[in-house]
């Protein structure tokens, strides 16, 4: 089993958390296959998670009237803030 990073705990939590605030069915087991195999202390988890969820509240709402340019780019938000935490961290 490969170790999760916390730059992979903050991107699942991110996505997690989107999905949350708007109401959108959460599939994804990754938070807690993530807290499962990561080598993070609990804090780390904790201050990671925080951190994924206030970015998370910034990403705009899904709008589906607009069908050319309602969705937010989630994943790839999440990922490129992912990458920001872990150089301001690491």
């Amino acid at each position: 089993m490969v170790s999760v990073s916390a730059q992979d705990f903050f991107f699942f939590s991110c996505v997690r958390q989107y999905m949350e605030f708007n109401s959108i069915n959460v599939f994804d087991g990754s938070v807690a296959y993530a807290v499962e195999y990561s080598n993070l202390r609990s804090k780390e988890l904790s201050d990671i998670y925080s951190s994924a969820k206030k970015f998370a509240e910034t990403i705009p709402k899904p709008n589906y009237q607009d069908q050319e340019h309602g969705l937010p780019a989630v994943l790839v938000l999440c990922q490129k803030e992912s990458h920001k935490e872990d150089n301001q961290n690491g």
